[in-house]
């Protein structure tokens, strides 16, 4: 291989090797999920395990909402709560199975959300937001009074166990193992469902609508219609993780909809980038294993999640994912940047108005005119207008 031809691969982009690395990365990840009952020894690591799972679909669920279209939902707890008290409703009083009445109670909540858009994501971010509070406000008011509906401050106790039939076999879902299992089902299709619609046309329909509604209405988009059914959907699998998470616990109760969930699920949105998919996913993993770790109480929990929306909103307002992206495009934008100055005079060799003398004394030296026709499509930004 000439010296040119080395060059040329060490700017070029291998993305075939980064695609391949991903996979890898995927595939090794769901191995160690998938196995983790099997080796974490007390039931305590698998509980801690069991509550990755849920805040990261959770969190992803904001992210939806917050950071592919840029409308801060404190809902999200709230469906989050709805789904859990529709699902124990269902399933008691229509006898029916638990995972039946997750998937119904999922439904419900879901339709719910959509007069909730209508009303409140015609108007401004702002009033998205308020909205979104005092609808939290009152639905933990009704979870809390109506007590023979939702059975008050005491709530609904000895939830059953949901179970599983297949043919003969019958596996009831009773211990914390079998939860993080049954947790890891339903974890796993919401992620699934949030990967598959933000790498779509909808994520890059979500994006333009983030960016300004007014340009995106322009091309014939009906941004009411798609905002109010991303919200729907990201409220169905908000609501789909609190039954499971009720269930696992045998009760529910107002502590469901209350705003110790909201700091740290937007704290993970935050710490890994609104619009990040797995930015966001890493930083549920991490902001749910540290205070674990720490072995903090509640309290010591709400300042901890507390703290680092502070830092965050002061220090990496981007969030930190797409903060190291940048600096690693930068860093790539100097190496390429090196790469021409160290290759300027082979350049200045192949444009120079001598043309086929130059050429022939490139291939005479070793090399091709061919070999100079380099890419530069590393080189983004302020960086790549300079050396234009």
């Amino acid at each position: 291989m000439t010296t040119s031809e080395h060059s040329l691969l060490s700017i070029d982009p291998p993305v075939h090797r980064g695609r391949l690395a991903k996979s890898s990365g995927v595939l090794i990840l769901l191995a160690i999920v998938a196995t983790f009952p099997l080796w974490a020894g007390s039931d305590y690591y698998v509980t801690v395990g069991t509550l990755v799972l849920t805040y990261a679909g959770l969190s992803q669920t904001l992210n939806m909402v917050y950071g592919y279209l840029g409308y801060m939902s404190i809902s999200q707890v709230t469906f989050w709560g709805i789904g859990a008290y529709a699902a124990v409703k269902v399933t008691l009083d229509w006898h029916v199975n638990p995972w039946v009445g997750i998937l119904v109670g999922s439904l419900i909540t879901a339709i719910i959300a959509v007069p909730f858009g209508l009303l409140s994501m015609r108007r401004s971010r702002n009033a998205f937001a308020i909205v979104s509070i005092v609808t939290m406000l009152f639905a933990a008011l009704i979870a809390n009074d109506w007590q023979s509906f939702t059975g008050g401050a005491t709530g609904i106790i000895n939830l059953p166990e949901p179970n599983i039939h297949l043919g003969s076999i019958s596996i009831t879902v009773v211990d914390e193992r079998q939860f993080y299992y049954a947790t890891l089902v339903i974890a796993l299709a919401v992620l699934a469902i949030v990967y598959l619609l933000v790498s779509s046309r909808w994520g890059r329909l979500l994006k333009s609508i983030k960016a300004d509604e007014s340009l995106s209405a322009s091309y014939g988009t009906n941004n009411t219609f798609h905002k109010v059914l991303n919200l729907s959907i990201a409220a169905f699998l908000a609501a789909s993780l609190g039954a499971i998470t009720v269930f696992r616990v045998t009760v529910v109760d107002p502590s469901m909809i209350n705003f110790y969930y909201v700091a740290p699920i937007l704290g993970m949105v935050l710490v890994g980038g609104g619009g990040s998919f797995w930015g966001v996913t890493s930083a549920a993993a991490a902001l749910t294993i540290i205070p674990e770790i720490l072995r903090m109480t509640d309290q010591y929990q709400a300042l901890f999640y507390g703290a680092v929306l502070m830092i965050v909103a002061l220090a990496l307002p981007e969030g930190v994912a797409p903060t190291l992206m940048k600096r690693r495009q930068a860093s790539l934008a100097r190496r390429s940047l090196h790469e021409r100055r160290r290759l300027e005079p082979s350049l200045s060799v192949a444009t120079s108005p001598l043309g086929d003398a130059n050429a022939s004394a490139s291939v005479a030296a070793g090399g091709s005119p061919a070999e100079l026709d380099i890419d530069w499509s590393l080189v983004s930004g302020d960086l790549q207008e300079d050396l234009t």
